[in-house]
C-alpha cells in the first residue's frame, strides 16, 4: 500500500486537474479522500454536518447516499447514518447495506427492540444466515439473556459454521441455563466437538456440560485443554477439580506398549509415556517393580515404578509436579503436613492461621457490622446477600431466616391500587416465600407470576454447583489464633437441594420467565462490560419491571427503594399481597409462616396484638 505522502500528492493531482460533473461530487470525494485515509485531527463534527448536507441533494440516488453512510460509520456518526439507512434497504433480505444499518444501529445503543425484530424476521425466514448477521444478533440477545433465541441462533451457527466454536460453547451454556438436558443429549449425539483453540470458549463448554451432569464429556474438553502448557487456567482448573468421571483416571498393575508411568529413586521422580523403542525395559514390569537407569559410562541407579497410569491420571501427575515447583503460573500451591509419613496437625494448623487467620478475622468483623445494619434496616437483602453470602440467594435467605429477617413494611408504597389483572413479579425473597406457602401450607394464588431469567439462571447454577459437590461433611473456620471444625448433618446436602426442588417446581407451575426485550434499549457500556454478572442483570431486571413497564414486584428487599428514590417503581410487600387477594384462613397459614421464619416485621404485628389483647 503506498505511504501517505504519495496517497495526498494523487489526491492534489486529481483535484486541480481533474473536472467533476458538478461541485457536490468534489466535496464528496475530498471527504472520502480525508474520512479514508487523514481521519486523525479531522474536525468530524464539522464533516458530519457537511456529509448530512450532502446527503440532502442525493435522495434519487441510493449508491451515493449509501457511501455517505459508511464515511458517517467510519466518523461514528452511528445514529446519523442508521437514520439514513433504515428507508433505503429490504428488511426481508439479507445485504451489505442491512448489515451496515444493524452495526450502526447497535453503536448507536438505540431502537435495538426494532433490531432485534429485523434480525428475527431474517433469521426464521431464511434457510441460511450469513455469521456477521448471527453474531451481532447474539451480542445483544445474550444482554437480556434471551436464551431461547440464543439457542437458535446457535443450532443455526453449528449447522452452516461448525468450525466456529463459540457457537458450540454458547449453545451448551444457554442449553444449560435453560436445563434443556434432551437438547444438550441432542448435540453430543450430533455435533458434539471436545477439542477447543480458545480457552474461555472451551472452559465455558466444560463448565455447562459439568453442572448438567455430563461429566465424561466435560472432563474430556478440559484433559484436551490442558495438555497444551500455555493453558493454565485448564491446568488449574484440571488440577483442582474434585470429582472426575468414573474410570476417567485409571491407575494399572503391569506396564505395556503406550502406558504413562511415574518412577521414584528417593526425592527424584520421573514421569514417562513408555514406548517399545525408548523404554523397552519397563514393558512387562508390574507395579512396584525396579528397574536401572543408566546415568553415565557404567554408573547405573535403581528407580521403582510407583504408578502405571492412563494419560489423564498422567496429565494429573504432571500438573502436580508443575504446581510443587511454585514457579508456576497455576495459582495453586501443593501443601504437604506429613512428618516421618505422619499429618502433622499442628503445622497444618500453623499454616491456615499464619495465611488465613487475620483476613478471616477483619472479613468476619465487616459481616458482622453489615449483618448488624441489616437488622436495624439500614442495609437491604439484596446487597447482605452479595456482600456477605457470596450473592448465595438461599444460603442467605435460610441464615437469616434463622436469626432475624427483616421483612417489608405491608404499609410500604400503600397507594399502589391492587387488582387481579394486574402483572405481578416475583424477586427471590417472594419467590421463595411462595413456594414455601404452596408446599407446605396448599396456599394458591390465582395469577401467573413474572420472573427474571436471571434469577432463573442465578437459581440454576448455584443448585448445579451444589448437585455436582461431593457431600462435604466438614469444613473449616480459620480465626487468629484456631483452625475449627464444622461438622455438617449427612444429608446437609440433600436438604438443601431439596429446597431448590420445590423453588424449580413452583417456577414451573406458577411462573412465567419474562424476557425483557425492552432493556435492549437501556443497554449501557457498563452492561455490555458485565454481560457475565448474572446477580448484577437480575436486580436490573426488577428494577426495570417495576418502573419502565409497569409491573408490580411483590419483594421482601428493600434495594430498589434505596438504590432509586427519584423514579417511580410499584414495589408492594408478600404480605400486602396475600391480605388483598387471601381470605382468613390463608392470612392465618400466611402469619404462622411469617413468625416461623422470624420475620421483623410480623414478629412486631404479633407483638402488638398480644399487647393489646
Amino acid at each position: 500500500m503506498p505511504d501517505l505522502q504519495t496517497i495526498k500528492s494523487a489526491y492534489e493531482n486529481i483535484i486541480n486537474q481533474k473536472t467533476f460533473e458538478n461541485q457536490l461530487i468534489k466535496e464528496l470525494f475530498t471527504h472520502t479522500i480525508e474520512v479514508c485515509y487523514f481521519i486523525e485531527g479531522l474536525d468530524k463534527k464539522n464533516i458530519i454536518d457537511r456529509l448530512l448536507k450532502l446527503n440532502d441533494n442525493f435522495n434519487e440516488h441510493i449508491e451515493i447516499k449509501a457511501h455517505i453512510c459508511q464515511l458517517l460509520f467510519l466518523l461514528e456518526a452511528y445514529s446519523e447514518c442508521s437514520k439514513i439507512i433504515t428507508p433505503m434497504f429490504d428488511k426481508n433480505t439479507y445485504s451489505e447495506l442491512g448489515f451496515l444499518y444493524a452495526r450502526a444501529t447497535y453503536r448507536s445503543n438505540t431502537n435495538l427492540q426494532e433490531l432485534l425484530l429485523y434480525f428475527k424476521g431474517l433469521r426464521v425466514n431464511n434457510n441460511k444466515s450469513p455469521f456477521e448477521f448471527l453474531a451481532l444478533e447474539y451480542n445483544i440477545r445474550i444482554n437480556i439473556s434471551d436464551y431461547e433465541n440464543i439457542i437458535d441462533i446457535c443450532w443455526r451457527g453449528i449447522e452452516q459454521y461448525p468450525d466456529i466454536e463459540e457457537f458450540h460453547s454458547n449453545l451448551l451454556n444457554a442449553l444449560a441455563n435453560k436445563n434443556q438436558i434432551d437438547n444438550i443429549q441432542k448435540y453430543l449425539n450430533t455435533n458434539y466437538k471436545n477439542d477447543y483453540e480458545n480457552e474461555e470458549t472451551g472452559l465455558i463448554a466444560c463448565r455447562s456440560l459439568q453442572k448438567t451432569g455430563y461429566k465424561k464429556q466435560a472432563a474430556e474438553i478440559l484433559y484436551n485443554l490442558s495438555i497444551k502448557i500455555q493453558n493454565s487456567k485448564s491446568r488449574t482448573y484440571y488440577l483442582t477439580l474434585l470429582e472426575f468421571p468414573d474410570g476417567f483416571l485409571s491407575e494399572y498393575d503391569v506396564v505395556e506398549n503406550s502406558s504413562y508411568i511415574k518412577i521414584q529413586n528417593g526425592d527424584d521422580t520421573k514421569l514417562l509415556k513408555v514406548n517399545s523403542k525408548d523404554h523397552n525395559q519397563y514393558i512387562g514390569k508390574n507395579l512396584n517393580d525396579t528397574v536401572l537407569i543408566n546415568k553415565r559410562g557404567l554408573e547405573f541407579e535403581s528407580y521403582s515404578i510407583t504408578r502405571i497410569m492412563n494419560a489423564h491420571l498422567f496429565l494429573l501427575e504432571q500438573i502436580m509436579e508443575e504446581a510443587a515447583t511454585g514457579n508456576s503460573n497455576l495459582g495453586v500451591e501443593i501443601l504437604n503436613f506429613t512428618q516421618n509419613g505422619n499429618i502433622d496437625f499442628k503445622a497444618f494448623e500453623k499454616y491456615f492461621i499464619d495465611r488465613f487467620g487475620v483476613e478471616n478475622e477483619l472479613q468476619n468483623v465487616k459481616r458482622a457490622k453489615k449483618l448488624d445494619n441489616y437488622y436495624l434496616g439500614k442495609e437491604n437483602f439484596s446487597m447482605i446477600c452479595r456482600n456477605v453470602f457470596n450473592e448465595n440467594l438461599l444460603e442467605a435467605y435460610l441464615f437469616l431466616c434463622q436469626n432475624q429477617f427483616v421483612a417489608l413494611s405491608k404499609t410500604a408504597n400503600s397507594q399502589i391500587s391492587l387488582f387481579p389483572d394486574n402483572i405481578y413479579v416475583l424477586d427471590f425473597t417472594s419467590l421463595i416465600l411462595f413456594s414455601d406457602l404452596k408446599a407446605d401450607y396448599s396456599i394458591t394464588f390465582g395469577t401467573k407470576f413474572r420472573i427474571s431469567p436471571n434469577l432463573i439462571k442465578l437459581l440454576r447454577d448455584q443448585h448445579l454447583i451444589l448437585k455436582s459437590e461431593k457431600n462435604e461433611k466438614m469444613s473449616l473456620a480459620v480465626s487468629e489464633n484456631k483452625v475449627k471444625k464444622i461438622l455438617y448433618p449427612d444429608d446437609f446436602n440433600q436438604k438443601i437441594l431439596s429446597l431448590y426442588e420445590k423453588i424449580f417446581a413452583f417456577i414451573d407451575s406458577e411462573c412465567i420467565e419474562y424476557i425483557i426485550e425492552e432493556e435492549v434499549d437501556l443497554i449501557t457500556e457498563f452492561k455490555r462490560k458485565n454481560e457475565q454478572d448474572t446477580y448484577f442483570n437480575y436486580l436490573m431486571d426488577n428494577c426495570l419491571m417495576c418502573s419502565n413497564l409497569k409491573f408490580i414486584l411483590i419483594s421482601n428487599d428493600t434495594f430498589i427503594i434505596d438504590a432509586f428514590q427519584n423514579i417511580d417503581r410499584y414495589i408492594i410487600s408478600p404480605e400486602r399481597f396475600i391480605n388483598t387477594f387471601g381470605n382468613d384462613d390463608t392470612n392465618l397459614k400466611a402469619l404462622n409462616y411469617y413468625i416461623q421464619k422470624n420475620m421483623l416485621e410480623y414478629q412486631l404485628i404479633v407483638l402488638f396484638y398480644m399487647i393489646i389483647i
